[in-house]
């Protein structure tokens, strides 16, 4: 192959390599900037200041292991708790509800040490969120939500 044809075949293929990774991504989960919260639902996100992948949700979850951020296959896909410490749990929250605080809990069924989100507020980051009853920090360790239960 000549040496113009083989720079303008490099080029195709870093293009078509470049779209296809922009797809991939796009599949995997989306931004902050790219998503926004359903009116009433409350939105967990996996990193903190609402970014990365995101569970848009309108009703309470008594256990954030049987649910999948947005794009993720319903089996061995990504939830927003896959045990205490993982990175991509739920790390931010978005409370769209104008009407309902919600509370966010330690353990599945909406128990144990908690924390409240007012209505049509956030907790942008859970690495500074305290739990009540000396429980520590919120940060990859939640486990449910529940609307109008202020904790």
């Amino acid at each position: 192959m000549p040496k113009n044809n083989s720079t303008a075949m490099r080029a195709l293929v870093v293009a078509g390599a470049t779209a296809l990774s922009t797809l991939a991504l796009g599949v995997s989960g989306a931004s902050a900037s790219s998503h926004t919260c359903t009116y009433d639902n409350a939105c967990l996100y996996e990193n903190a200041e609402l970014e990365g992948m995101y569970l848009d949700s309108n009703s309470s979850l008594a256990m954030w292991s049987l649910s999948r951020y947005a794009g993720q296959p319903d089996t061995y896909g990504k939830s927003p708790y896959m045990g205490d410490g993982v990175k991509t749990n739920a790390s931010s929250l978005d409370n769209w509800d104008i009407d309902s605080v919600i509370g966010v809990f330690y353990n599945s069924s909406y128990r144990g040490p908690c924390f409240t989100v007012g209505a049509y507020k956030r907790a942008m980051n859970f690495k500074s969120v305290q739990l009540s009853s000396g429980g520590g920090v919120a940060n990859d360790r939640m486990n449910s939500h529940q609307f109008n239960n202020a904790c």
